[in-house]
């Protein structure tokens, strides 16, 4: 199956901007990684909000993600653990 494309939403790009750049690049790469892998993983399905999308951890941050059609993986949010889900 071909490696999905990835998208951000205006506030994911926004919240990925805010961050110090080791921690940005950090998250970037493991974007890249679910794009390459995401047919391997199991996804961690989320309720309320976000109730159709599923979180991918990177270190103390999450990344906030749901897989359309196509496939491509759209990133809603980029959020530190303490705040990711309120």
């Amino acid at each position: 199956m071909p490696t999905p494309d990835v998208e951000f939403d205006l506030a994911a790009v926004n919240d990925v901007r805010g961050l110090p750049a080791e921690v940005r690049v950090r998250i970037v790469r493991r974007i890249e990684w679910l794009a390459e892998h995401w047919e391997d993983i199991r996804p961690e399905p989320l309720s309320g909000t976000y109730r159709r999308c599923s979180k991918l951890r990177v270190g103390d941050w999450r990344v906030i993600y749901h897989v359309d059609e196509g496939p491509t993986i759209v990133v809603w949010a980029v959020r530190h653990r303490s705040e990711a889900y309120r």
